[in-house]
């Protein structure tokens, strides 16, 4: 558990939950990690160049409003609401005791300008309860990624 916070506090994926061969590359925000311009051909470059501007949803960083740990207990698939309407779905969550905050990933679609909208308005319903969410744009830890390059 305490890795899986670590990462998350960072702003690592899972693959299996927050990347699988559902989402591509661009929906899950490593557009940075793919190379078309390579002159050696790979498995998924058509597709790729096909979909680079052609995304269906965008991975999220979210943290809960006034949460405890395990209150509530975030796992993933839970539904992401947007003004009432659902809108996305998590894929991990649980709780930073570093931050003292609930964080969660989760897709959302493509077509909600996120420069445009109330970002206010986002919720999360866990055991038919619905919470507020904050969208955060940044990892919560070492965002600029300076302890890696020690």
């Amino acid at each position: 558990h305490a890795m899986d916070i670590m990462r998350m506090e960072k702003g690592y994926l899972h693959w299996g939950h927050d990347i699988s061969p559902a989402e591509n590359p661009y929906e899950a925000g490593l557009g940075f990690a793919v190379k078309l311009d390579k002159k050696e051909d790979f498995i998924g470059k058509e597709f790729l160049i096909k979909n680079k501007k052609n995304t269906k949803k965008r991975l999220m960083m979210f943290t809960l409003n006034n949460s405890k740990p395990g209150e509530p207990l975030l796992l993933h698939d839970e539904p992401i609401y947007y003004d009432g309407s659902i809108v996305g779905e998590t894929t991990s969550g649980n709780y930073s005791f570093i931050y003292k905050k609930n964080i969660t990933f989760g897709y959302i679609k493509q077509s909600l300008n996120i420069d445009k909208i109330d970002l206010n308005l986002f919720e999360i319903e866990i055991a038919k309860k619905k919470y507020k969410l904050q969208i955060i744009f940044k990892p919560l830890h070492d965002s600029n990624n300076n302890f890696a390059k020690i």
